[in-house]
């Protein structure tokens, strides 16, 4: 099964119906002024984590707003009217500033790719970056072998593996060799070239539907400033295919169960998004056909949640459904024992941890402590 990408199109909103800065909404007097009321800039140029100041001039400033959250917009000193701009993503938009009068004054803003950026989500240094090369080099040199659109399906096996498993760990010891050890781990924070995507049936795709089949996708590029992933995978309709473009938001708050690395694992990575604060806890309840899991909510850095629940308190990734919710609860409908695959104790085990996800940097809070349902 393969994640469908969704490409949003952007479209010039109301602007009564943008979000004032920090909340705040300035009312002022009318006043009249010798000359035109005008931005400061009419076009600006920010990379992704950049910051660029943007003023009213001849005029005072009631509200701000953007066409498109590829920026982030905030109020700069005591005035509303100067404002800061920061690049979040790659592509262009319109600040807007209405003043008192109510005329409505625009700036179009392009955001560009940050000047050096890592191929993970961890603060990478020069080594890591031609290490990656080296494995992309390797992994791009089988498409000689399996060439874009060939088949490749159930009838392709390596090491006791079929189909796109079986894709997925042929590029991987090419490029890794076949003694380098496996680490796996659910942190979409610490991708890198080479790593195995891993979805299991259960896995939550973001347009709200599960998975019902396995599937493996290998990382080429994962590249964060931009938001974006380019993989590779095997058995895609019973082919082969190179270069899909997937955002890696949409797997961090959406989709996938694990990843599988050769890369050794450092659960306390830096990152470039603030780590979500506070101990996480959960709590579960059933009733008249319906389970709800809650956690508790975090007030600061948290865009969304990640649950894991398995049959085995170890969570390994083949035994253990992966969910996403934005909200701080999920909701099911069934027996208490769908959760248990194991008939005679119908026991399972249930942790979740908080996300933050901006512009595509993602990084993770510490899990919860594991709750056990019965």
């Amino acid at each position: 099964m393969r994640l469908l990408k969704k490409t949003v199109a952007f479209i010039l909103i109301a602007f009564l119906s943008f979000v004032p800065i920090a909340g705040v909404a300035v009312t002022v007097p009318i006043t009249v002024y010798a000359a035109s009321p005008a931005l400061s800039s009419t076009s600006l140029t920010v990379k992704v984590g950049q910051t660029k100041t943007l003023k009213i001039k001849n005029a005072s400033a009631k509200k701000w707003g953007q066409t498109a959250d590829i920026v982030k917009l905030a109020k700069k000193g005591s005035s509303i009217n100067t404002i800061t701009v920061k690049g979040l993503k790659k592509g262009t938009c319109k600040v807007a500033c209405m003043i008192s009068s109510g005329k409505i004054l625009y700036c179009k803003v392009k955001v560009t790719a940050a000047s050096s950026s890592g191929s993970s989500g961890s603060s990478s240094s020069s080594k890591d970056t031609n290490a990656d090369k080296k494995i992309y080099n390797k992994i791009i040199a089988m498409k000689a072998k399996y060439s874009e659109g060939s088949r490749y399906d159930e009838s392709n096996t390596y090491k006791g593996y079929s189909a796109c498993q079986a894709f997925a760990y042929l590029m991987s010891d090419t490029a890794f060799g076949k003694d380098k050890p496996y680490y796996r781990h659910y942190d979409f924070g610490a991708l890198r070239t080479g790593d195995i995507i891993y979805q299991v049936p259960g896995s939550k795709l973001s347009d709200g539907s599960y998975t019902t089949t396995t599937h493996a996708l290998v990382v080429l590029k994962a590249d964060y400033s931009k938001d974006e992933l380019v993989l590779c995978e095997g058995n895609y309709m019973g082919k082969a295919h190179w270069g899909s473009t997937y955002s890696i938001s949409e797997f961090a708050l959406g989709a996938g169960a694990s990843v599988t690395s050769r890369y050794q694992y450092n659960a306390s990575h830096s990152v470039k998004a603030t780590k979500p604060s506070g101990t996480m806890s959960v709590k579960y309840s059933y009733s008249n056909g319906i389970g709800r899991f809650t956690a508790k909510k975090l007030s600061r850095n948290c865009t969304g949640y990640q649950y894991l629940i398995s049959d085995d308190s170890g969570f390994p990734y083949n035994r253990t459904q992966t969910f996403y919710t934005k909200g701080n609860y999920m909701q099911f409908y069934g027996t208490e024992s769908i959760w248990a695959s194991d008939a005679q104790y119908h026991v399972a085990y249930l942790r979740v941890r908080a996300i933050n996800n901006k512009g595509g940097y993602v990084s993770y809070g510490k899990w919860s402590s594991v709750r056990i349902i019965r």
